[in-house]
């Protein structure tokens, strides 16, 4: 953890320091102080930048949850599979969370420790404004004090850049990831809905294949029923024959329209089976991208864990020293 070198001037004598000594060390900490200031500034926008960052991040859950339940209410068997994959896509959403809040906590702790640095640089300052002498060599040890405590402040601002990068690398990677994944369930609900559309179609063209084949049955039987009549007597022979006859062809073009109303039909079955096909090879080339997502997404999980391992190493490298 870091320590911040405190100029002890309480028992200092003054009596023996020249002007020109004084001011020159009073610039040098009030340079120091400045630069506190700045980085201070740094580190609040840091924790502006990350607080927004958490907010859209949950507003993003929002919707995930949102889309999840919507999915829930269609086809069971097709979407439990989905179901359990995004559950877990959410889990690791949420440990992504846990870290950001983590680390805004870190950037408030050190932001809080670096304003118990400039109140106590503040007093040095005050102090070393109402003295007039200082030893000589007191001097020169405060001077070397002050250097060391500056290249300790520019080490922790390089390093704090380098973290902030990644940081940064790492929100890029994570937007495009989310943009892919409502991609992928934007054309799963499409899928569904043409499946859903085309299955409507083909009861109902089933339907009207039964009914054609009932009435066509019907039909059959009203023929045979004509032509087993029998003649009422002989001089009527040629008009009940003609009817007869004019019956037949009339049931004949009646078959001949349901045979054709029926091989329509059996085209049109035949198109939608095929295009239910189709549909079912698209969800299953939707289902392997959505495995390739997830195979990426643990590639991505186990940076994820590198880049956390590294903050910490880089966080015992700033603040172990006591």
């Amino acid at each position: 953890m870091e320590t911040t070198t405190v100029i002890d001037v309480s028992n200092i004598s003054i009596i023996d320091m020249s002007t020109e000594a004084l001011q020159q060390q009073y610039s040098a900490l009030s340079k120091l102080y400045t630069e506190q200031q700045v980085e201070l500034e740094k580190k609040s926008q840091q924790i502006y930048d990350s607080k927004r960052e958490l907010t859209r991040l949950s507003t993003l859950e929002a919707e995930y949850i949102s889309e999840i339940e919507s999915l829930q209410s269609g086809e069971r068997n097709e979407c439990e599979r989905w179901k359990s994959k995004v559950q877990k896509l959410e889990e690791e959403k949420g440990d992504i969370l846990n870290t950001h809040v983590q680390e805004i906590d870190n950037l408030e702790l050190n932001l809080f420790k670096k304003d118990e640095e400039i109140v106590e640089l503040q007093e040095q300052l005050k102090t070393l404004a109402n003295s007039f002498n200082i030893n000589e060599n007191k001097n020169k040890i405060e001077e070397s004090m002050n250097i060391k405590l500056k290249n300790e402040v520019s080490s922790l601002n390089e390093q704090l850049v380098t973290l902030t990068e990644r940081i940064e690398c790492f929100e890029k990677q994570q937007l495009v990831y989310q943009e892919q994944n409502l991609d992928l369930k934007d054309e799963l609900n499409t899928l569904k809905e043409n499946y859903k559309c085309k299955k409507e179609e083909l009861d109902e063209a089933k339907d009207l294949i039964e009914t054609l084949q009932e009435e066509l049955m019907s039909t059959k039987i009203e023929l045979e029923t004509t032509k087993s009549k029998p003649l009422e007597d002989g001089s009527q022979g040629n008009s009940i024959f003609a009817e007869v006859d004019d019956k037949r062809l009339e049931l004949q073009e009646r078959m001949a329209l349901m045979k054709s109303q029926y091989l329509k039909m059996k085209q049109e079955r035949g198109k939608l089976l095929a295009e239910i096909s189709s549909l079912h090879s698209s969800n299953a080339m939707l289902c392997e991208r959505w495995e390739t997502e997830c195979n990426d997404k643990t590639e991505e999980k186990v940076r994820l864990e590198e880049t956390y391992r590294y903050y910490h190493y880089l966080k015992g490298v700033l603040y172990g020293k006591s």
